[in-house]
């Protein structure tokens, strides 16, 4: 970690910072160059409620139907839905696959331009693709563009150390946006050290990157809705309407179904 940052986490958050000088050094983020976007975006669809190997096998599998293994939008649209599902793809994501490259075509959403965007106008962009929900935008902000100041207040791990961190047992969202809050302006580091405080660490992969994370694991039941993929990007911990699976991630959750 830049010793500019550790000394802003001293300086705000004393609790943060004993954490920070316990754990092995954490790698600096990585802008990714724009040519990589698309593939990471097709990466996190394909990823979403899959384990790791899982999820490598189909993408290895889903490139293999490009020529050269390049992943093009124009040439994803050529193929047909049974071709792609060959590779073990399920047919809703092979839906958003579709919606996202025709996004790009028709230039409704220009991939190029998310760099000089704030960060909530990039969210706004990625989240007009269907299953993109805010967590993989934010994911993408973090560690596709880059972005230093990004807290997803929706994702489960991130709540769970916080409570097990300051020993909060139910805390509210106001609670924790004042803890958030002095974070700034590096919120992303500080939720990377969340991640990896944990215990029972994992390696994750996110779109193009495997990243040593952060989620103690936990079961929890998904929602119908959940199950078909219509709302991705969602927990509801609490309704138990599907089938109990381990979180690794609100998109990556382990799936049994392997689709």
């Amino acid at each position: 970690m830049d010793p500019k940052i550790r000394k802003h986490f001293k300086k705000v958050d004393r609790t943060l910072y004993s954490v920070i000088k316990k754990l092995d050094k954490l790698e600096p983020l990585k802008i990714r160059d724009e040519s990589g976007y698309f593939l990471d975006l097709v990466d996190s669809i394909i990823s979403q409620q899959l384990s790791v190997k899982v999820s490598n096998t189909i993408l290895a599998r889903f490139k293999k139907l490009f020529k050269r293994e390049i992943i093009d939008p124009k040439d994803l649209l050529k193929l047909s839905d049974d071709q792609i599902r060959t590779t073990g793809t399920s047919f809703p994501k092979i839906k958003y696959l579709k919606d996202l490259a025709e996004k790009l075509i028709s230039k409704e959403l220009d991939l190029s331009k998310l760099k000089v965007l704030d960060d909530e106008q990039v969210i706004e962009q990625l989240t007009k693709v269907k299953g993109i929900g805010k967590w993989t935008a934010e994911m993408f902000l973090m560690f596709s563009l880059g972005r230093e100041d990004i807290f997803s207040y929706g994702d489960l791990g991130l709540k769970n150390a916080l409570k097990k961190l300051y020993k909060l047992e139910n805390p509210t969202k106001e609670q924790i946006e004042k803890i958030v809050a002095k974070w700034s302006p590096y919120k992303t580091h500080a939720a990377r050290v969340l991640w990896k405080s944990l215990n029972n660490l994992q390696k994750m992969r996110y779109i193009g990157y495997t990243l040593k994370v952060e989620f103690l694991p936990k079961e929890v039941t998904l929602t119908d809705a959940q199950k078909t993929q219509n709302i991705p990007d969602v927990f509801l911990p609490g309704q138990r309407s599907g089938k109990t699976q381990t979180q690794l991630a609100p998109d990556q959750t382990k799936s049994s179904e392997g689709n």
